[in-house]
């Protein structure tokens, strides 16, 4: 009786041993074949499957691909509206850039005040957009009364590049009314 209790415990663990064989096996491909896409843009909507994402342009907003560097970006706009979509498929530090990124403007901030420019910078902090973990650095600047919104995000893709998405706004809840544009693709 204890030969068969055995048995029937090591045919248990082998058959766990190859499921989990398989499941790795399995997401090594899945992953695998997750190679870099710059996404496209077809009737007003960008999609990327690669970065798990898809934004759709208001009505009346033109869009209009660029290429720069060999990288593919997206560009909706309409008067002070503006989107940008960007992907690389280079391991960048996405922390570091941001801050970085700060650094810059906080010297840009010290030109532009003498010009009368009034500009605030945000600490980066993080974001939700599509259901996805954004790094962001908020920035809002203006003279005369007339100020924009615009917020910096970025995320690592599978390890092995980045999404930027720049959106600009005349109003905070500008900018969010086309953050909620974006969707999980």
């Amino acid at each position: 009786m204890e030969k068969k209790k055995n048995r029937g415990s090591a045919v248990v663990a082998v058959i766990v041993v190859l499921a989990l064989i398989g499941l790795g096996v399995g997401l090594f491909f899945f992953f695998r074949g997750r190679k870099y896409d710059p996404g496209k843009l077809e009737n007003g909507t960008y999609t990327n499957k690669w970065a798990r994402i898809q934004f759709t342009a208001p009505e009346g907003f033109s869009s209009k691909t660029q290429t720069q560097d060999g990288e593919k970006y997206y560009a909706f706009t309409k008067g002070s509206e503006i989107v940008m979509i960007g992907t690389t498929d280079q391991d960048t530090d996405v922390d570091g850039g941001l801050d970085e990124l700060k650094q810059i403007l906080l010297g840009a901030n010290a030109y532009s005040s003498s010009l009368g420019i009034k500009m605030d910078i945000k600490d980066p902090t993080t974001s939700m957009i599509a259901g996805e973990k954004f790094k962001c650095v908020q920035i809002s600047m203006g003279a005369s009364g007339t100020y924009i919104y615009v917020n910096l995000y970025a995320r690592k893709v599978h390890g092995n590049g980045v999404i930027f998405i720049a959106v600009a706004s005349s109003s905070p809840s500008g900018v969010d009314s086309l953050l909620y544009r974006f969707k999980r693709y």
